[in-house]
């Protein structure tokens, strides 16, 4: 594990994950010039390990085309971390795209050798939180997640909101919340129009510098909102 890795666990200790934000990012700047000569390089890269979610939210493609629940090949996933190895990969890794990954019944063991074959990269998992339970975080802790950041999501019971909050409470320095009826939100590519505050894109958009997605076919996608996989400039293999 990386001195900057150890150091960053230290610091977990006493300060919540989204407090050090603005360093890590910091950071990854100066690591992205130092090793690429780019400091807008990509911090993370985001593996689809499925193509499945179970919720239907109004401002995703998913409430309007569903995907079948369908996951990596273990052979592709393998080659993505091996791809990655070959850049010495030290941002962050998701395993998201449009899905659930607490869905994934391996995701501990996807996670488990992100962290052996890229000891100084930063795992960690997005999700709506509607499997979010003191176990399996606790499982993916073990694994080598370093983060876990829930999105409130509509039509929550009483329950999410009590399950959820008593992990915010014991576990600050690991776990975060954002509730998405105070964000706004693109129309995906034209992919979704009800109840959707827009976002105003026409200064551009930063996310391709921010994070690099890679589709369970292996794919290299241009755009986070490309739903369809449609626009691809590469592939692992």
């Amino acid at each position: 594990m990386s001195i900057a890795l150890h150091g960053y666990y230290w610091l977990r200790r006493f300060f919540p994950a989204h407090q050090l934000t603005p360093l890590v990012q910091a950071y990854r700047r100066v690591s992205n010039v130092w090793k690429y000569g780019d400091r807008w390089f990509p911090n993370c890269i985001a593996i689809e390990i499925s193509a499945h979610c179970n919720r239907r939210c109004t401002y995703c493609p998913q409430s309007v085309a569903p995907t079948p629940r369908q996951f990596i090949a273990d052979d592709t996933f393998f080659k993505i971390v091996e791809r990655m190895q070959e850049m010495d990969w030290t941002g962050g890794v998701e395993f998201n795209f449009y899905n659930e990954p607490l869905l994934v019944k391996d995701l501990e063991e996807y996670v488990a050798h992100v962290r052996n074959k890229l000891p100084r990269a930063y795992p960690r998992v997005s999700t709506n939180g509607d499997l979010l339970t003191e176990e399996r975080f606790l499982k993916l802790r073990a694994a080598g997640i370093t983060y876990v950041h829930v999105s409130r999501h509509q039509n929550i019971k009483p329950e999410w909101d009590e399950r959820i909050n008593a992990l915010l409470k014991k576990y600050p320095q690991y776990i975060s919340m954002v509730d998405m009826k105070d964000k706004a939100f693109s129309n995906r590519g034209g992919l979704v129009s009800d109840g959707v505050t827009y976002q105003d894109l026409s200064g551009g958009c930063t996310l391709p510098s921010g994070s690099l997605v890679i589709s369970l076919e292996g794919n290299y996608l241009y755009c986070c909102c490309d739903f369809k996989k449609e626009n691809v400039m590469g592939n692992v293999w």
